[in-house]
This record gives C-alpha cells, structure tokens and sequence, in this order.
C-alpha cells in the first residue's frame, strides 16, 4: 500500500482534530480508501505467513483506524454544532441525517415540554407505537392473538398478511409461524 493515503488521511486527522471546526476534506476520500481496502484483501497472497503480507495487513489495519477516527471526530463536531453539515462528504451526509433527526425530535419534544404541549407529545407516542409494527406473512394456520397493544388479530391461514406489534411478531417469526415481509409500517 503506497504511504501516500495514509500520509493523506493522518494529516486530514490532524488537522480535523486540531480545529474547533469541520475542515473540508476530499470528497471521494472514503471511496479511496473503500477501493484501497478491497484492492489490498484481494491481493492477499495464498501464503499468508509471508512477510509482505504481514505488512500490507498493518498498514490496511492502520488505514481503517485512521478512517474510523477521523469519521468519529467529524460526527462528534457535527453533534455539537448541526450547522456543520454543509462541510461534510456525501458519505458523511448519509450517517449525519440521523443525528439531524434525531436533534429535531429532542428539540421539539423539549419545546412541547417546556410549553405544555401534550398534543404533540400524544403525537411522538403514536409515532413510536406505528414504528414497533412489522408486517408478516403466516406460513402455516394460526389461531387469534391479543396483541401487546390489546387489540385481537386473527385468526390467519397460510399465507395471510398482517401488521402485527413487533413484540408479538418476533416468537413467531422465530418459531416459522410466520415470515416478515420487508418494507414493514
């Protein structure tokens, strides 16, 4: 593995961790290093007592310290200061929006606390209830269940269709009663 990614990448983490703020950093640099990865687990050589071997393996194990810290240092400043995304790579973007979602729904259950809201607060409950349901399809017969939302199902034949709690869904996906079906409320 040519030192230069890794002199790149130990310098993009220096100078990240020095700043208060997120730097720019290449946008395809996580595909370079995706690329250098699989490029060096395929050159692996069938002898893997080999020396060169050895060596290629510190320095992939290096390159992806390298990169795990780097990404971790850049989504610590993120969850400090939301307004930083603009900077971030692509890749970055895509892990960031779950932190920026996940700092709107504090800051608007902290405002509907703080202003007594109960309706939205009613709203999040709900929220969370529709996101504990899967869809599943029965493999076999089955009899009428009380949910864990005290609502009666059932009874299904094979091959049924329902949206059940995840709760009562689980055991019986785990038994072969039944099968989720992806894309699930």
């Amino acid at each position: 593995m040519p030192e230069s990614l890794l002199e790149k990448l130990h310098q993009l983490l220096l100078v990240e961790s020095s700043s208060t703020s997120l730097q720019q950093i290449p946008h395809g640099i996580y595909h370079e290093i995706g690329l250098r990865v699989r490029t060096t687990l395929l050159d692996k050589s069938v002898e893997e007592k080999d020396i060169m071997n050895k060596i290629s393996q510190k320095q992939l194990d290096l390159l992806l310290t390298l990169s795990r810290r780097l990404l971790e240092v850049r989504m610590g400043k993120v969850l400090k200061n939301a307004n930083e995304i603009h900077s971030l790579t692509p890749e970055e973007k895509h892990v960031a929006q779950s932190l920026e979602n996940y700092n709107k729904r504090f800051t608007k259950m902290i405002q509907a606390l703080e202003h007594g809201q109960t309706a939205i607060l009613e709203m999040f409950k709900q929220l969370v209830t529709k996101e504990s349901l899967v869809t599943v399809r029965f493999l076999q017969p089955t009899g009428p269940i009380v949910g864990t939302d005290l609502t009666k199902y059932g009874p299904f034949e094979t091959e049924d269709v329902t949206v059940l709690p995840i709760e009562n869904a689980r055991p019986m996906i785990q038994q072969g009663t039944a099968a989720e079906i992806n894309g699930s409320a």
